[in-house]
């Protein structure tokens, strides 16, 4: 497993060309490879952002075939980044519920072996992303390892991302990604303490500011 930082995504990504916006895809949605080759337009529902993984392509002597993906109950929606949404819209124009959303350069499904050597092993390279002294290149799959990465760095939570990656429990995402969650328990001590520094600023300013409303009352009543 190999796991790449956000700049690194966008390196790649720019090293990719046409290739481009299947990368950025991969990494910041988390599909499975399969899963965006078998995306139709239908599947994407742009207003809501969001992806509707029901299908998974798979290359058997040289066909592509549809089944169903790994995801537990068959289907899961994936959400999609404001932003990356605005770089798909262009390819809503002019297009049926049955194309596919993300093609190759001839205009037909995306296949792993043809795309894996033309686009993305070059753009790996371009990147400077392979290593030197193994010779071990980053995989179309590590995209999605890749998403995981990010978003346990942000803080989304074990059962949401779970969800997001189409997991049968939450349990297989911490076995497969638990090792990348900050283990210091300073860590989230830290981060608890400001939340309790700021929660007994907010106490302190309440109470002051009652005592103030308070004030022309108590007068009122014991007199002058």
């Amino acid at each position: 497993m190999r796991v790449l930082t956000g700049q690194q995504v966008w390196s790649l990504a720019d090293a990719a060309g046409e290739g481009q916006l299947a990368v950025l895809v991969l990494a910041w949605c988390g599909l499975r490879f399969g899963e965006l080759s078998a995306l139709r337009m239908g599947r994407y529902d742009h207003g809501r952002r969001e992806i509707r993984v029901e299908v998974s392509a798979t290359e058997i002597g040289g066909h592509l075939v549809e089944g169903t993906p790994k995801t537990v109950g068959s289907v899961r929606r994936v959400p999609v980044p404001e932003w990356l949404a605005d770089e798909l819209a262009p390819l809503l124009v002019d297009r049926g519920p049955d194309d596919y959303l993300l093609t190759a350069p001839e205009g037909g499904p995306l296949r792993l072996g043809n795309w894996h050597g033309r686009v993305f092993d070059p753009a790996v390279r371009s990147a400077g992303l392979a290593r030197q002294v193994t010779g071990d290149m980053v995989r179309p799959h590590d995209m999605r390892h890749t998403c995981a990465s990010l978003h346990i760095r942000q803080g989304t939570p074990p059962k949401v991302l779970s969800e997001m990656l189409g997991h049968a429990s939450v349990s297989i995402t911490l076995d497969r990604y638990g090792h990348l969650y900050p283990g210091d328990a300073h860590h989230y001590v830290d981060r608890l303490a400001e939340v309790a520094l700021q929660d007994h600023a907010d106490w302190m300013r309440t109470r002051e500011e009652s005592k103030i409303i308070a004030l022309p009352l108590t007068k009122a009543v014991n007199g002058p």
